[in-house]
Order: structure tokens, then C-alpha cells, then sequence
């Protein structure tokens, strides 16, 4: 008596413990596909940073856009936000 006892309770908690892990190992197989997404848009997003990087330096290589009063003040502040985000991505790459 004792002894069926103890092996339905065994039981129960083979049966708990195989749900347990089967639900783990669904959500690191997600959290893998989302790590992986994930890393497609940072490579995406620093791709295109470089290329805006390229683009905006080569725009502004006589300054004469930062001169210009009505658009000198939003391009500095886009070509601040762009060479930030540069700086940024660079300096992981020499990091890791």
C-alpha cells in the first residue's frame, strides 16, 4: 500500500516536472528565434548608419549646409544624431 503510494506520487511529479521542461525549452527556443531577429535589425540598422555616416559626411564636406541658417540648424542636429549612433556602433565593434 505504502509502496503504491509513493509511486503515484513519484509519478506526479515525473509528469510535472517533463511538463516543466518541455514549456523551458519552447520558451528558449522563442527567446532563440527572438535573439536572432533581433540581431538581424541591429545589423540592418548599423548597416544603414554607415551608409548615412558615408552619405552625410560626403554631403557636408564643404560645411556648406551647416552654414546655411534655415537648414543648418536641423542638419547639425541630424548629422549629431547620426554621427552619435556611428560612434556607438563603431565602438562596439571594438569592443567585442
Amino acid at each position: 500500500m505504502v509502496s503504491t503510494i509513493i509511486i503515484v506520487i513519484l509519478s506526479l511529479i515525473i509528469i510535472v516536472l517533463s511538463y516543466n521542461i518541455f514549456n523551458l525549452i519552447r520558451q528558449a527556443e522563442n527567446a532563440e528565434d527572438y535573439s536572432d531577429a533581433l540581431e538581424r535589425i541591429i545589423l540592418d540598422l548599423k548597416s544603414k548608419i554607415g551608409k548615412s555616416y558615408s552619405k552625410i559626411k560626403n554631403i557636408d564636406r564643404r560645411g556648406s549646409f551647416e552654414a546655411d541658417d534655415e537648414i543648418g540648424f536641423i542638419f547639425k542636429d541630424i548629422k549629431s544624431i547620426i554621427n552619435d549612433l556611428y560612434q556607438n556602433f563603431e565602438s562596439k565593434d571594438t569592443d567585442g
